[in-house]
């Protein structure tokens, strides 16, 4: 299975995407969503990563049309399990996920 950064290797710096499967196809909206205005001001994701339970997208430069676009996908992301892309909620301690029933206590 091609990587996100594989198939959009014009959009990735080398740290790329270290969220698990289940939120590629958000994380894929949001790069057809965005590579206009990627493409547009020479902007590359320079890591995508879940911290705290939130999806967060980082970038070499920064609009207000991205910085609209990651808040509106990240929102999804809090609700889809991280593994799967199931509906999920925000579980955990110290170590906090976004997981379904299925996933959560694996």
């Amino acid at each position: 299975m091609q990587t996100l950064e594989e198939k959009y290797p014009e959009f990735f710096t080398e740290r790329g995407n270290e969220c698990s499967e289940g939120w590629n196809g958000i994380i894929e909206e949001f790069i057809e969503l965005a590579k206009g205005e990627l493409l547009a001001n020479n902007i590359k994701i320079s890591l995508i990563k879940q911290k705290m339970g939130f999806l967060d997208i980082y970038f070499t430069d920064y609009t207000d049309k991205l910085r609209a676009l990651s808040a509106e996908l990240s929102a999804k992301a809090e609700c889809t399990c991280e593994v799967c892309g199931a509906p999920g909620k925000r579980r955990g301690g110290s170590w906090i996920r976004i997981l379904c029933e299925a996933h959560y206590g694996k």
